[in-house]
C-alpha cells in the first residue's frame, strides 16, 4: 500500500501533465518487456520488441527489470516533452543525484556497470542514454504519434474530471487501484508492505504512461524539496486500449482486428505463444466453447495448428497466421 499525503498548498498545486513523456515511456517499456503478466494485451507487442533490441539494451534492462525497485530517472531529468531533450538532462545531470538515486535501489543484483554509473563514468552513461533512444525507437517510435493521440485522450479526460469535480475527482479516476481518503491517496500495490510520503506542499503531477503496468508508479525527488511529486498511472486497461494506441500505421493489431474481429484477433496473439484452448479461455477470460469455435475457426483458415495431447489441445500458429500476426507480407512461392 501507498500513502501519498496532501496538504491544502498540494491539492491546489496538483494538475495533470501537460503532454505525453516520451523518455517515461520507454522506460516503463523496458520494465514491461520483462513482465509476465497483462499478457492477453501486451504479448504480441513483447514479441516484435524483444527479437527487434540489440544487447546493447541490456544494462537498461537490468535497471528496470519486470519485478522490484527501478532506478529513479524520472525525477533526475523531469518532465519534458521530448526524448532528446529528457536524454541531455540525464547527461548533464548532477552525479551526485544519479549516485544517490542508485544507492536508494538497494537491490543486490545490480550489473557491475551501475557501479561505473555512480562513479559518472562518461561512457557508461553514454551507453544507457543510447539503450533509451534504442528502446525508444523500437518499442515506442513506430506509433509514436498514435501513442502521443492516445495519452492527449486521457489528459483531456483527466483534465475535464479536474474542470468539473475538482481534485478529488481527478484522484479517484485514475486508476481502479486508486482510493482517495482525504486528505491521503491510497494505491494498492504491494498489499503487504506500507510506504508514506508527504508531497510537502508541492503537489502533484498525474502522467498518464501507455507502459506503465499494472498499477500507478509514484517517483518524487528526495534530494529536491521543491519538486512536485510524479504519479505515472496506467492509460490501458484492454487489449483493445493498446491496439488502439500502438500499431504501426497500415498493421498492427488494429487493422489485424478489423480482418477477424476482437476476440478472434486476441486468440490469435494468444496462440503465438503456443497455448491451449483452456488457457486462451482463461487469459481472455472468455467461455471454453468461444474459445474452442474461435481456434476452429482460425485453424480452418489456415492461421493455426492443434495437436490434441491427452485432454488438452495446444494450438501454434502456423507461418500464415504469424505473418498476419506480425504485419509481414508472406512470401512469395
Amino acid at each position: 500500500m501507498l500513502r501519498i499525503h496532501f496538504t491544502a498548498e498540494d491539492l491546489a498545486r496538483t494538475r495533470v501533465a501537460t503532454s505525453p513523456w516520451p523518455f517515461a515511456e520507454a522506460l516503463f517499456a523496458t520494465r514491461l518487456l520483462s513482465r509476465r503478466d497483462g499478457r492477453g494485451i501486451f504479448d504480441g507487442w513483447r514479441r516484435l520488441v524483444r527479437r527487434r533490441l540489440s544487447p546493447h539494451t541490456r544494462l537498461l534492462g537490468q535497471l528496470y527489470p519486470g519485478q522490484g525497485p527501478v532506478l529513479d530517472l524520472f525525477t533526475v531529468v523531469g518532465p519534458n516533452s521530448s526524448l532528446e531533450a529528457s536524454v541531455e538532462r540525464l547527461l548533464s545531470a548532477p552525479r551526485t543525484q544519479l549516485r544517490h538515486e542508485l544507492a536508494g535501489l538497494n537491490r543486490g543484483d545490480l550489473p557491475t556497470r551501475a557501479t561505473d554509473l555512480a562513479a559518472g563514468d562518461p561512457a557508461a552513461l553514454t551507453e544507457l542514454a543510447a539503450a533509451i533512444r534504442e528502446v525508444d525507437a523500437v518499442a515506442v517510435g513506430p506509433s509514436q504519434h498514435a501513442i502521443a493521440a492516445h495519452l492527449d485522450a486521457v489528459n483531456a479526460v483527466r483534465g475535464r474530471d479536474l474542470c468539473t469535480g475538482g481534485v478529488e475527482q481527478l484522484l479517484t479516476g485514475l486508476h481502479h487501484s486508486v482510493v482517495w481518503r482525504s486528505p491521503v491517496l491510497h494505491i494498492s500495490d504491494e498489499p503487504n508492505k506500507a510506504h508514506d510520503y508527504h508531497l510537502k506542499g508541492q503537489g502533484l503531477i498525474a502522467i498518464p504512461s501507455l507502459f506503465c503496468w499494472p498499477s500507478p508508479r509514484y517517483m518524487c525527488n528526495s534530494l529536491d524539496e521543491a519538486a512536485p511529486g510524479l504519479l505515472f498511472y496506467p492509460a490501458v486497461d484492454t487489449l483493445s486500449d493498446f491496439a488502439d494506441a500502438w500499431a504501426p500505421p497500415g498493421r498492427g493489431p488494429r487493422v489485424l482486428q478489423a480482418l477477424l474481429g476482437r476476440t478472434r484477433a486476441a486468440v490469435l496473439e494468444t496462440a503465438a505463444d503456443a497455448a491451449t484452448t483452456s488457457e486462451i479461455a482463461r487469459r481472455l477470460d472468455i467461455s471454453l466453447p468461444s474459445a474452442s469455435q474461435h481456434a476452429t475457426a482460425l485453424r480452418d483458415a489456415g492461421l493455426l495448428t492443434s495437436r490434441r495431447t491427452g485432454p488438452a489441445v495446444h494450438h501454434t500458429l502456423t507461418r500464415l497466421g504469424r505473418e498476419l500476426l506480425e504485419g509481414r507480407p508472406a512470401e512469395q512461392a
